[in-house]
């Protein structure tokens, strides 16, 4: 297919403007596009973004030191009482690539450049794959369009979506050094995969490094076939180079996430035996995994429902009739005059009513079961009812662009085709995760690294990136002239015939549109039956409302391809003619794909999620007033009104916090002790203050640093970890056998105190009649921390399964403690010699460019 015509001169500047005007005009409509979504950002609004709010919380106290000293803490103290900064908030400052060539995506507003880019670099992923630029903007759009990527940006997962951004551009270079020029495909591999990797979301670019794996063992069996293995291996022990680059340009984040990851909640546990430990993991990575059948709601957006917070119109008016509300009361009581018949066989549901009235105990037994049906209920009653626990949306791909993915499936060739598919399969198998135990557990044991990656429905971006890819193939092979009227229509009845497949496939799995789990849940009280009859309608509704609006889609395009090939060969009689339509083709395509996912993405971006307020604003409560006003050094405070978040991180040092990988041990201890309110270790983490109902509570505390009399020895850390919710840990340190050298008893009558604090930097001052045994209120985590008596290096163990311990010396002296990521001159030495091998060969790669092509004009 030729847009442009072939009597145009070579470089004249007709040819010039013909050759930028699809990128210009692409560009043009993407912005238009993603302005449609995005344009309250220009007016001070933002999106509420939950995970940003979060991070908020999370890095308060490395950005507060970070202005006030200009240092990098590389830790942070007000989180699980301390933990590294390594996957919160950490500067690497020879990332050259990402602050310079990465600084372009600034260029555009957040968060509109993450869609506008995405659409940018599939455009240009595309093109670099031999797909001419026109129907190279129709990937683009396709693939920025996912519904998936507006559902992660209003949940504030923005490091995941930069990865998206990044990761076709990468492939695209990958099969361009591998089809056309060695040189400049493996300079663009390095550039983009170090801006990948520099995304910093492991997972998406570890679902990436497959696809580049299957096009690469594809283009080794054509290279044996075609007998261009030298060129083959030439291009290979390049993209081998860039890859090294492309890692050698990010080594420092990668080697502190690598080297920390087996410490924290990620890694293994030392609690657990190897097998349940094991299982334990695959339960913990796959509680977010994609249902078999749910994964076609990539056709049909509302199948299996939308998001598991939103509720149907009609079910919602039943719930507020008061019909359920009587019918839980009247469960609620039956259940606690049972309850209650164990002590006194004789009560009635009567005697409990009336007792209610006189005994505040059994009026609040009611009150929280109550409350608690009302919330297990909650869960049953959304339009969601696929296999997650929860879910913002569907991963919808566009009914229109599924069918022309299919008919690419047919008509292109072999040497594109059997590796995209090959992917897109594995892909969707590692995404079915728990629905598929048996494929997900092999993988686990014998994929290096996947073991590591939790919410395993992820990994559908790669169908998401290989959809449009094939669309956009399709319709360039159906523009090329080379395609009979014959293969067009055998084409669009295989992807008819596909999506019947699927109608009946979705219709067979409806059954009872998921109302099953709520009988189990709730029982089958009479209220029951009328709420799933409610459901059952309403999700029916949404599902049908949904499949028509798909299948309406999809015949329209099958009906333009179709009009498109009889015109072509009855209509079209010269090259000009055929040019024009092919061209109109296309526009009408590219309508079709966008205004069909455009209007499912907005019922998921819209002008109700943006907010006036543009900066990420939390405010403290009376609570937390109170709390602030003590300025003493060291306390902690256990939120329990924020729990599982890291709100009170904001303000406090707080023992709780939120994130993915938290240490291993801390974990251990926050479910075993913590979120039981054991006072005992709450005390040991110096947790001065509790917050519940919005009340403040004092606690008793051990303090910032205490000494004790006595080690005890557990034998192994399940034994270490009980012994310190029943050990008295104000007088004896609880030790794994590996400490040796401690006495069997220690002075304990000397004073420590905290007397200076920063998250990367602790000082006491002691005074010790005799020498003595100390516990420090600090998390243990060798791999940085130093420390220091009267500045000279000590040792120092962990204590109490999760703290720190030293002996130190009679007298009056001065402990200090100082956080330094290990080896962060070397790491940061490899990550700017890297980074600038790939700036500078990315110069020379445009300056030879440039070269050619005027010596070629010249001719």
């Amino acid at each position: 297919m030729n847009f442009l015509g072939d009597n145009i001169k070579r470089f004249s500047p007709l040819w010039w403007v013909l050759k930028v005007a699809p990128w210009l005009m692409g560009v043009l409509i993407f912005w238009l596009v993603s302005y449609q979504f995005f344009a309250p950002q220009f007016d001070d609004k933002s999106l509420s973004q939950g995970d940003i709010v979060q991070y908020e919380g999370m890095s308060k106290d490395i950005k507060e030191h970070r202005e006030a000293t200009g240092e990098d803490p590389q830790w942070t103290g007000n989180m699980f009482s301390g933990m590294p900064a390594y996957l919160i908030d950490i500067e690497y400052p020879t990332q050259d690539v990402k602050q310079s060539v990465g600084q372009v995506v600034k260029s555009v507003g957040d968060p509109m450049n993450m869609i506008f880019f995405a659409m940018c670099f599939m455009m240009l992923a595309v093109v670099l794959m031999g797909v001419n630029p026109w129907i190279g903007i129709i990937a683009g759009l396709a693939y920025g369009l996912s519904t998936y990527f507006f559902l992660i940006i209003d949940a504030g997962h923005i490091t995941k979506m930069w990865a998206l951004v990044y990761a076709p551009p990468m492939v695209g270079a990958v099969w361009y050094a591998l089809r056309r020029n060695i040189w400049v495909g493996s300079a663009l591999a390095a550039l983009f995969g170090s801006l990948e990797l520099a995304a910093n979301h492991p997972q998406i670019s570890y679902y990436f490094l497959f696809v580049c794996i299957a096009m690469w063992i594809s283009e080794f069996v054509y290279a044996i076939i075609e007998r261009g293995i030298k060129r083959f291996m030439l291009a290979s022990a390049m993209l081998f180079v860039a890859a090294m680059l492309a890692v050698g340009s990010n080594f420092s984040p990668l080697w502190y996430t690598m080297k920390h990851k087996d410490s924290t909640s990620r890694g293994v546990s030392e609690v657990v035996d190897a097998e349940k430990a094991r299982q334990e993991k695959i339960a913990y990575n796959t509680a977010w995994s994609y249902g078999k059948a749910e994964s076609l709601n990539m056709f049909v957006p509302n199948y299996m429902g939308a998001g598991s917070g939103e509720i149907a119109d009609e079910v919602e008016e039943y719930i507020k009739s008061g019909a359920i509300d009587e019918s839980l009361y009247e469960d609620t009581l039956d259940d606690i005059t049972d309850f209650y018949r164990q002590y006194d066989a004789s009560l009635r549901r009567q005697d409990i009513e009336y007792l209610a009235t006189t005994t505040p105990e059994i009026a609040d037994d009611i009150n929280w079961l109550y409350s608690e049906k009302w919330m297990q209920l909650s869960g049953y009653i959304s339009a969601y009812w696929g296999k997650q626990p929860g879910t913002a949306g569907p991963t919808y791909l566009g009914a229109a662009l599924i069918m022309l993915a299919i008919m690419g499936v047919v008509l292109v060739s072999s040497r594109y085709r059997w590796w995209i598919i090959a992917v897109s399969i594995f892909s969707l198998l590692l995404a079915w995760g728990s629905n598929l135990i048996g494929f997900y557990e092999f993988m686990y044991d014998w994929l290096p690294g996947y073991s590591n990656f939790r919410t395993v429905s992820m990994a559908l971006v790669v169908v998401e990136w290989s959809v449009p890819l094939l669309a956009a193939l399709a319709i360039y092979r159906l523009c090329s002239q080379r395609v009979s009227l014959r293969q067009t229509l055998i084409a669009v009845g295989v992807s008819m015939g596909v999506v019947l497949v699927l109608v009946v496939l979705m219709f067979a799995n409806a059954g009872d549109y998921g109302t099953a789990e709520l009988s189990k849940a709730m029982g089958d009280s009479y209220w029951v039956e009328q709420l799933k009859i409610k459901l059952v309608e309403a999700r029916r509704e949404a599902f049908i409302s949904d499949l028509l609006r798909s299948l309406g889609y999809a015949v329209a395009t099958a009906v333009v391809v179709v009009g498109y090939a009889v015109a072509r060969k009855r209509v079209a009689t010269s090259e000009r003619m055929r040019t024009m339509l092919s061209a109109l083709v296309v526009a009408i395509l590219g309508i079709l794909v966008v205004a069909d996912i455009m209007g499912v993405d907005k019922r998921y971006m819209n002008d109700d999620k943006w907010m006036e307020v543009t900066d990420v604003e939390i405010t403290p409560t009376a609570a937390d007033r109170e709390i602030l006003a003590d300025k003493d050094l060291g306390y902690r405070v256990f939120d329990m009104d924020s729990r599982g978040t890291a709100r009170a991180s904001y303000f406090h040092r707080s023992v709780d916090g939120y994130h993915g990988a938290k240490l291993q041990r801390y974990n251990e201890v926050y479910n075993a002790h913590i979120s039981r309110g054991n006072s005992n270790v709450l005390a040991m983490l110096n947790t001065r203050y509790l917050i519940a109902g919005g009340q403040v509570e004092v606690l008793p505390t051990y303090g910032a640093a205490w000494f004790v009399n006595n080690a005890q020895v557990e034998t192994t850390a399940a034994k270490e970890l009980a012994a310190i919710g029943t050990t008295d840990l104000h007088n004896t340190m609880v030790v794994a056998p590996s400490i040796k050298g401690l006495d069997e008893w220690y002075d304990n009558m000397g004073s420590i105190e905290l007397v200076e604090y920063a998250p990367n930097y602790l000082k006491y001052e002691y005074d010790a009649p005799a020498e003595a045994l100390v516990v420090f209120s600090e998390i243990y985590y060798p791999e940085g921390w130093t420390a220091y008596v009267d500045g000279k290096e000590a040792d120092y163990f962990c204590a109490d399964y999760i703290l720190r311990g030293m002996v130190l010396p009679a007298g009056k002296h001065t402990v200090e403690w100082k956080f330094r990521a290990p080896n962060w001159d070397m790491a940061t030495a490899v990550t700017g010699v890297s980074s600038w091998i790939i700036l500078l060969s990315l110069l020379a790669v445009i300056a030879v460019s440039i070269y050619l092509l005027i010596k070629k004009r010249a001719k």
